[in-house]
């Protein structure tokens, strides 16, 4: 009887993070960027901004996410990516 086992992408990849406070305080900024996974089993892309100022009292922020499938994400990879190695 052959046997098989299959997984799809899981876990969280942080991209990119940046954290800012101003000398005073009064200011926070918070930029990021990472890789989920949704319940469908495609990839994530999360940016977010935030922008917190604690003088005005307001905070700014936006988010934004766009969706691919792991085969497509796989092909912009190698039609963009570098290769570096080959078997």
């Amino acid at each position: 009887m052959a046997n098989r086992e299959q997984r799809g992408p899981s876990g969280t990849i942080e991209l990119y993070y940046d954290w800012w406070e101003s000398g005073s305080g009064h200011r926070e900024i918070t930029k990021e960027a990472t890789l989920e996974i949704d319940k469908k089993g495609r990839v994530v892309l999360v940016v977010s901004n935030t922008d917190a100022n604690f003088i005005k009292g307001g905070t700014d922020d936006s988010r934004g996410k766009w969706v691919i499938g792991v085969e497509e994400l796989m092909q912009l990879i190698k039609e963009h990516g570098q290769q570096v190695s080959s078997r």
